[in-house]
């Protein structure tokens, strides 16, 4: 299996994850992911291009999004397969290696490529595997005298990152060979029955290979002994350094069951051994109350009037803004009747709604939510 551009440090971490199966997972956080992608790639084709894009870069004159190429380590050349493939790349020649950009950004001399993160933390783009090979892939189709990389997380600024093209490309050819050399020839070791090398570390939470990682099947195996079992006291002889090792794997295993169960419950309820239903459900929101009719109600009360008003209701009315205003000033043990009597009062003259929200909840077949 050759690796795409984004499997490429993955590879390189954990050459062991090159030689068992992988399977591309579905979950909320992953659906919710590509539909952002979707959005921002309809976004800048329809060039309402990001700002902080713009203002980085203002002498890029045409934007591109979700640009797939395909790239030869045999010939170091490139080729471009088109926008908005979805990853479809087809078919691949024996040593070429596929990748997607996500935001392209050309101009006189210059290639920009962004790639687009989540909430965690990543490879600085100086350093990013693969954000450098799509930089390769672009510059070797279309070359540029000047080249910017950058990781664009979903909080905070662009990490910007410069590559010389005389000497940084052709590094990146090189360590892409390397790695494709280096990865057959494990593939070929686990063929003979040999022992290859699995690294664990925060490329896990990611890994496609996870479920059938051998290395996970030895955590599972720790956390799942039971009270009497005699290795259950194991975690208790390993120094600190061991235990927060520990409990970083243990954290990356709870996501990846958390995004298979909620994944799998997204499409169908999952039958639980209690007996109950585990998935999404439509629940009513929070009480939403009309800002002006509740506003009207306080400053038409003979012991509230239009000061507290002003100070309790802003665009809208919660009954937490309402309590922080009003709880201080009220007669002792009071504030129930005056809370009940306002908002109430709104409730039944049709000035409070509910949202509607979705979560997932265990449930009985015959629960009416």
């Amino acid at each position: 299996m050759i690796p795409t551009a984004s499997g490429i440090e993955l590879a390189q971490r954990c050459p062991g994850s090159l030689t068992i199966e992988h399977i591309q997972e579905s979950n909320p956080h992953s659906e919710r992911g590509n539909a952002e992608h979707a959005e921002d790639e309809a976004a800048i084709n329809a060039g309402n291009v990001p700002e902080a894009y713009l203002e980085r870069w203002p002498e890029v004159t045409e934007w591109r999004a979700e640009v797939s190429y395909m790239y030869d380590i045999s010939c170091d050349d490139a080729r471009e397969l088109g926008v908005g493939l979805r990853r479809a790349y087809g078919e691949r020649r024996p040593f070429e290696v596929p990748g997607t950009i996500d935001a392209e950004g050309r101009g006189p001399g210059i290639l920009v490529v962004v790639d687009k993160k989540g909430y965690s933390r990543q490879t600085p783009a100086a350093r990013n595997p693969q954000v450098r090979f799509l930089a390769l892939a672009a510059a070797r189709t279309r070359p540029a005298e000047r080249i910017e990389v950058a990781i664009a997380p979903a909080i905070g600024g662009l990490d910007v990152a410069a590559l010389d093209p005389e000497f940084d490309l052709d590094v990146i050819a090189a360590e892409t060979r390397e790695l494709l050399i280096s990865s057959a020839k494990v593939r070929a070791a686990a063929r003979d029955g040999r022992q290859v090398a699995f690294n664990l570390g925060p490329w896990c939470r990611w890994c496609n290979a996870f479920n059938a990682c051998p290395k996970q099947d030895e955590l599972r195996a720790l956390i799942s002994l039971d009270e009497g079992h005699p290795r259950r006291d194991l975690v208790h002889y390993q120094d600190l350094a061991d235990q927060y090792d520990l409990l970083q794997r243990v954290r990356i295993m709870e996501k990846r069951l958390s995004n298979t169960v909620y994944g799998a419950a997204s499409s169908q309820p999952i039958k639980l051994k209690s007996g109950k239903l585990f998935g999404p459900r439509e629940i009513e929101g929070n009480r939403v109350y009309n800002g002006s009719m509740i506003h009207a109600a306080i400053a038409a009360h003979p012991t509230l009037g239009r000061e507290i008003a002003d100070k309790a209701v802003a665009m809208e009315a919660s009954q937490a803004q309402f309590k922080r205003i009003v709880q201080p000033i009220a007669p002792k043990r009071g504030y129930e009747a005056l809370r009940k009597q306002i908002f109430d009062g709104v409730e039944a003259a049709g000035g409070m709604k509910r949202g509607v929200k979705t979560e997932f909840v265990e449930y009985d077949s015959g629960d009416v939510f």
